[in-house]
């Protein structure tokens, strides 16, 4: 039952880790309202913004990438939106890429 926390732990770590290697984890935040929504990794790229959630199922659904379009609107801006889960090649669902957590381009 901890598989998914676990997961999330991990790559966020890998997240901040890359960001102390680089020396842009202050770029590095993550978004929740009272509500529930949340995105896992907000990334500050210049005027970009990237959403990263991380799942750790092999199975995702639209569902998935409900609370990243929902961020999006609340947010009032684009954001480049990335879903990371253990999955063997890229795919496009609802407008949101799914990646293999392992090769995204930290």
């Amino acid at each position: 039952p901890l598989l998914g926390h676990l997961f999330e732990t991990a790559v966020v770590l890998e997240h901040l880790k890359w960001g102390s290697i680089t020396g842009t984890a202050d770029r590095f935040s993550y978004f929740r309202t009272k509500d529930g929504i949340e995105v896992d990794v907000l990334i500050e790229q210049g005027i970009e913004l990237i959403a990263r959630e991380i799942k750790s199922s092999r199975t995702q659904t639209t569902f998935t990438t409900k609370n990243l379009h929902r961020a999006e609107q609340l947010l009032h801006r684009p954001l480049h939106k990335t879903i990371l889960a253990p999955v063997e090649k890229p795919l496009l669902m609802n407008g949101v890429t799914v990646k293999p957590w392992q090769a995204v381009a930290w």
